[in-house]
């Protein structure tokens, strides 16, 4: 279980890292690509990684086994890496929980009506990373009105005219631009990007669980490749020697 856990955390870290670096490609549609790829990649890893571990914790199940039936007594540290669903089950739980909670906290917390984050935002799209691709989609997907911040950029260009400061138009306007502000109009992909972060945090620990969960079937396909690599070889060896036999000359 501690590999699993150990392991699950590591690869989510390294590729915080690597996402962080890539996220800040200008072009939506390569850098959701790219990220996309990465995290596909993220979810097969894990689950490499999980059937891995399952496949050692079947072998040494397979050790113990042996040890018994030759009478011996097996250690309690090759006890605990026998193979136990509850292994992988409780070490999905472990790394499972902290983007979950993130992710809650971040969709209760979270303001439907704009688009600045708070400290719980802030967190969960630094642990989101991994899944940046969706984070890019759902950002760049928000409307935004700028009619109000262009009226106030013209403001001071109608003050100036033929190279001259009109100062009483400059104040005049200036006074009634309190309300011409960038607004946002649609917030939709917002609240659904922080909906999504909910069922999107359990994807790469049930991809390791799933992995782990392969474990018997994994070592049982080893089992029976070795079984057949020992029955060719068997079968090389007995052909070989039955041709040296017919090819040996009689003494004289």
């Amino acid at each position: 279980m501690g590999t699993l856990v150990s392991k699950g955390l590591m690869l989510r870290i390294v590729m915080i890292i690597i996402c962080a670096l890539v996220s800040g490609i200008n072009n939506i549609y390569v850098a959701t690509a790219i990220t996309f790829i990465l995290f596909a990649g993220y979810v097969i890893f894990m689950y490499a990684e999980g059937a891995q571990v399952g496949e050692e914790q079947c072998t040494m199940t397979d050790t113990v086994r042996r040890i018994r039936d030759q009478g011996g007594t097996p250690t309690q540290k090759q006890l605990g890496k026998c193979f136990d669903p509850k292994h992988g089950i409780i070490a999905c739980a472990i790394l499972a929980a902290p983007g979950l909670i993130i992710a809650v906290l971040n969709l209760i917390t979270a303001d439907p009506a704009q688009a600045a984050q708070g400290v719980i935002g802030v967190i969960a799209r630094i642990y989101f990373l991994p899944e940046v691709f969706l984070t890019r989609i759902c950002t760049e997907l928000v409307k935004t009105d700028i009619s109000g911040s262009i009226a106030a950029a013209a403001v001071p260009v109608k003050a100036i005219s033929k190279g001259t400061l009109d100062v009483e138009s400059l104040i005049k306007n200036t006074a009634g631009l309190n309300g011409a502000y960038t607004v946002m109009t649609d917030y939709s992909p917002i609240k659904i990007l922080n909906i999504l972060y909910v069922p999107i945090s359990l994807i790469p620990p049930v991809a390791m669980l799933i992995g782990f969960m392969r474990g018997p079937k994994l070592r049982a396909k080893v089992l029976n490749d070795m079984m057949s690599g020992s029955n060719k070889k068997l079968r090389r060896m007995k052909k070989k020697k039955t041709l040296q036999s017919r090819t040996q000359k009689p003494e004289i």
